[in-house]
């Protein structure tokens, strides 16, 4: 006795396409070092880390942590925040921002209900 099994072309391509992995489910840690200055806006879903100067915007679904010599000039949208550096601009965070006793300010806050 042989078995044959058929499968449309269609529910083939849904089948592979479950099996692929997708970028939401990325941790990537993204790094800006000391020294490096970027200037431009940054989307992510992994989280970021940023010890040089970001001359723009950045949104990430994951953790933003700008470093000691870090500096932001923009808006910050993200899912959690520590902050040990500056920032000049707006900044949302939807869960919980940690600030050290060294970072500057020049920032409207937003809280949740706020929003």
């Amino acid at each position: 006795m042989i078995l044959l099994s058929f499968m449309s072309k269609q529910a083939k391509n849904e089948n592979m396409a479950k099996n692929v992995s997708t970028e939401n489910d990325s941790n990537a840690i993204n790094i800006i070092g000391v020294g490096t200055e970027i200037t431009g806006d940054i989307n992510t879903n992994g989280d970021m880390r940023i010890d040089g100067v970001l001359n723009g915007n950045i949104i990430t679904e994951g953790k933003l942590v700008v470093g000691e010599t870090g500096k932001v000039k923009g808006e910050v949208d993200c899912k959690n925040s520590e902050v040990l550096g500056m920032i000049e601009g707006k900044i949302k965070v939807k869960e919980l921002l940690s600030l050290n006793s060294s970072p500057e300010f020049m920032v409207t806050l937003l809280r949740r209900n706020s929003l």
